[in-house]
């Protein structure tokens, strides 16, 4: 997304008095659940890279840090922001999170490899052998028994107003 304040407006213009808007954006890069150590992690890179590659595109892929100013600025009211962790993998507690930690998994696996060919290749140079040996290195770091990734997600509600 270019211009999330362009969207918000857009939503505005679109949404009935009263009604609500939801957004649910990954937060890069992802983290580590227990602070497992400070070992460089090729997952946590991956993102890294993905912020720097995006940015130079013109996208921001932190933006949702902005988010509750831009609604309140927009005319949203109830503005509310929830902050969460999705598990890569079933390593987290509850069959809730279990299940959500599976499909994020498959989820990353897929995602891995096609975000760093657009993004990595386009924004930031590399050749398709640089991607495909990195990626390799990504998912082997995915798929260590022992490292807990979770995706930081940022939720937003807001109202528009009942009188607007």
């Amino acid at each position: 997304m270019h211009d999330w304040p362009g969207f918000f407006k857009q939503v505005w213009d679109n949404l009935e008095p009263d009604g609500w808007l939801e957004t649910s954006e990954v937060q890069f890069p992802c983290r580590r659940a227990d602070q497992e150590d400070q070992k460089p992690s090729p997952f946590v890179q991956w993102g890294e890279n993905v912020l720097q590659g995006t940015r130079k595109a013109g996208i921001d892929a932190a933006a949702n840090e902005k988010f509750s100013d831009q609604l309140r600025a927009q005319g949203f009211i109830q503005i509310d922001r929830v902050d969460v962790q999705w598990p890569i993998k079933p390593w987290a507690k509850g069959d809730k999170n279990k299940y959500l930690g599976k499909l994020l998994y498959r989820n990353t696996l897929d995602a891995v490899p096609a975000i760093a060919t657009g993004v990595f290749t386009r924004c930031l140079g590399w050749s398709k052998d640089q991607v495909d040996t990195f990626c390799k290195e990504v998912i082997e770091d995915v798929d260590d028994k022992e490292s807990h990734f979770y995706y930081p997600m940022v939720l937003h509600l807001a109202q528009k107003p009942l009188d607007a």
